[in-house]
C-alpha cells in the first residue's frame, strides 16, 4: 500500500526537466519540518492506495514521464520499487523521476530501476546521506531564500558534490511578486561563480498558477 496525497497531470515545473509533461505521483508523510515548505499540507493524512490502484490512475494520463514527489517519498521506498516494477511491466519506454530531500539512503533496487533523482538539501533541518553523491543519477536543487544561503551551497558542493552532479538554485517563493524578486540575486551569483557551472531554474508552477496545489 501507497500513502497518497495526490496524483495529477501537469507540466513539470522545476529542475532538469523544466516544462515537460509529466504525471505527478505526490506521497504523504516527511521527516523534516521546514518552516517554508510549500506542501505541508503533504505532512500527514493522505490516502491509502494499492500499487495497482496507483498504476490504473497513472496510466490514464497516457504519458510516459512521471515524477514522484512528497512529502519525502523515500520514506516509502518498498512500495515504490514495487510500483515503478508493475508500471514498467508490458509497456515501452517510461522515465521515472524521484525528488527527496536526500536524507535517506536509497536502496539499489530504486537506484536501479529511476532514471533520475533530484535531491533538494534543505538548510533548516540539514541531515543530508552522502549516499546520495555515490550515484551518477542524482542532480541537486537548492532553493534560495537569502543570499547567506549562497555560502551554505558552497560549501556544499565541495563536500557531496564533486562527481559532475547538475547544480539547480531555484526562488524560495509562493508567490509571482517573491519569485521574481529573489531571481536577480541568483543571477548574480551564478555569473559569479567560477568554479562550477550552476543554472537557475524557474518554478513555472509559481509564475503560472501561484501557490496552487495539483497543478
Amino acid at each position: 500500500m501507497l500513502n497518497v496525497t495526490e496524483i495529477f497531470y501537469s507540466v513539470q515545473g522545476e529542475g532538469p526537466r523544466s516544462g515537460a509533461p509529466s504525471v505527478f505521483l505526490r506521497l504523504s508523510g516527511c521527516n523534516l519540518t521546514c518552516s517554508w515548505c510549500d506542501t505541508k499540507y503533504s505532512w500527514g493524512g493522505g490516502k491509502s492506495m494499492t500499487v495497482q490502484e496507483v498504476k490504473d490512475e497513472i496510466r490514464k494520463y497516457h504519458c510516459n514521464f512521471l515524477t514522484i514527489t512528497g512529502g519525502e517519498p523515500i520514506l516509502q521506498q518498498d512500495e515504490l520499487i514495487n510500483l515503478i516494477q508493475n508500471i514498467r511491466g508490458g509497456y515501452g519506454p517510461f522515465h521515472v523521476e524521484i525528488e527527496t530531500n536526500g536524507t535517506i539512503a536509497p536502496k539499489p533496487e530504486l537506484v536501479g530501476l529511476v532514471n533520475e533523482f533530484i535531491v533538494s538539501p534543505k538548510f533548516e533541518d540539514f541531515k543530508y546521506n552522502s549516499a546520495w553523491s555515490n550515484t551518477d543519477k542524482v542532480a541537486f536543487k537548492f532553493v534560495v531564500d537569502k543570499e547567506e544561503d549562497f555560502a551554505v551551497i558552497e560549501r556544499f558542493i565541495q563536500k557531496y558534490a564533486q562527481n559532475g552532479q547538475d547544480i539547480f538554485l531555484m526562488p524560495q517563493a509562493i508567490t509571482v511578486d517573491e519569485h521574481n524578486k529573489r531571481l536577480p540575486m541568483l543571477i548574480e551569483f551564478v555569473k559569479k561563480h567560477r568554479l562550477r557551472v550552476m543554472r537557475i531554474s524557474p518554478r513555472l508552477q509559481i509564475l503560472a498558477y501561484g501557490n496552487k496545489r495539483g497543478v
